[in-house]
């Protein structure tokens, strides 16, 4: 199935989320919009501008989307040079909701938790963010790599790992904020990416050396 001849994006598409109750998808863009598939109908059938500035701002780079697939979260390059926040969405308003607001620097991931309860947001800063998914509010600001945090994940419904440049991965208590482990990639190689696998209690970590590691439940190579 082809979706994009019919309202296509004008720029790269960065990241691409399921809205699987109603058959569509949803897409942000360095042409700084967020937009709603059909696939049935193959075509675009919503597109929103959320915030447009000069050259990179409003440019979007991710997007999680809720479990209850009513509101997304979406990122990328701020309105200002130390601003750059999350937009929640409301899909069927079409319009954002109060924006998360802390990060100094581009912000590299977001993702919603399983229970849809908790948010987290990852940047270029060196921090990442735990929100209240409800309130909208910042529950915690997680602070200790030494480098730009490329990817984070929940790990289950009470922690989160984080992936940096700085070659670390580090896990933290949602409900604290307080780091409880880290681990290194491969060698001493940035890395990329980080994935839970909650069946497994296991976690793969991409690096800049063209590795994956597998991390079981102690942060042990498996």
């Amino acid at each position: 199935m082809n979706v994009e001849r019919r309202g296509a994006h004008a720029a790269a598409v960065n990241e691409v989320g399921w809205l699987a109750r109603t058959n569509r998808l949803v897409t942000v863009s360095d042409d700084k919009t967020l937009r709603v598939w059909d696939l049935v109908a193959s075509e675009c059938v919503d597109t929103l501008r959320l915030h447009i500035g000069v050259g990179a701002i409003g440019q979007l780079y991710t997007l999680a989307v809720a479990p209850n697939e009513k509101t997304v979260a979406v990122a990328g390059f701020g309105p200002g040079p130390d601003d750059h926040r999350v937009l929640i969405v409301d899909l069927q308003r079409r319009r954002a909701l109060k924006p998360l607001v802390h990060h100094r620097d581009i912000i590299t991931d977001v993702e919603f938790s399983d229970d849809g309860k908790w948010i987290l947001s990852t940047s270029a800063d060196r921090t990442a963010c735990i929100w209240n998914a409800r309130t909208l509010r910042l529950q915690h600001v997680l602070s200790g790599h030494a480098d730009r945090i490329t990817d984070g994940c929940f790990s289950g419904s009470d922690r989160v790992v984080t992936a940096s440049m700085d070659g670390s991965c580090r896990t933290w208590e949602v409900d604290t904020g307080r780091q409880v482990d880290s681990f290194a990639g491969a060698g001493t190689h940035e890395l990329t990416a980080v994935a839970y696998d909650q069946h497994a209690s296991r976690t793969a970590v991409a690096s800049g050396n063209q590795s994956i590691v597998i991390f079981d439940a102690n942060g042990k190579p498996a």
